[in-house]
This record gives C-alpha cells, sequence and structure tokens, in this order.
C-alpha cells in the first residue's frame, strides 16, 4: 500500500534535503579517508578526490574544508553539489519508515 510522504514542488523539496556535498581536490594522492562525526558519506573521486557529504545543520562548507585541512590534507579545488532529488527522497522515506 502507498502513503503520501511530501506533496510539494520538487524545488521545494530539494530545498528541504538537510545534506550537502563538498567535492575537494587535495594536494596528494588520498591514502585514508579522512572521518569527522558531522561527516555523513566520503567517497574517493579519482585519486586525489574526495566527495563529502555533511549535515548542513550541522556544519557548513567552510568548516568542513578546515577539518579536512587540519586533517594534514591541503586543498587545491573546490567545488559544492545539492542534495538532488533521490537524496531527499531516501531522507523522506528514512524518516518516515524510521
Amino acid at each position: 500500500m502507498a502513503e503520501l510522504i511530501a506533496n510539494k514542488p520538487t524545488r521545494e523539496l530539494v530545498d528541504m534535503a538537510r545534506e550537502k556535498i563538498v567535492v575537494v581536490t587535495l594536494d596528494a594522492d588520498v591514502t585514508v579517508l579522512p572521518t569527522h562525526p558531522a561527516f555523513e558519506k566520503v567517497e574517493r573521486e579519482g585519486e586525489r578526490g574526495l566527495a563529502i557529504s555533511y549535515n548542513k545543520d550541522r556544519m557548513n562548507a567552510g568548516e568542513v574544508l578546515a577539518a579536512v585541512n587540519a586533517m594534514g590534507h591541503g586543498i587545491v579545488d573546490v567545488s559544492t553539489r545539492e542534495a538532488d532529488l533521490e537524496d531527499v527522497f531516501l531522507n523522506l522515506t528514512r524518516a518516515a519508515n524510521g
């Protein structure tokens, strides 16, 4: 049986997402993925890249970069990604079934 979880325009749903993603390129190959209590997920992107998902209610992009830098990683490039509709759907269904 289907259950209605949210009935809002797509843009509004995406804006509800708590998760943001910062993609960083480091000055050296990544041997160990950085960890932090506010990082939701860290994925390798190539030899020197990381995609770090974080909860925007717990930290901002500047704090993510500062944490990565404090772990001894030099950052040479940064970009951000917004959560997409799939991320929102997964978060909403996880909360409804939680």
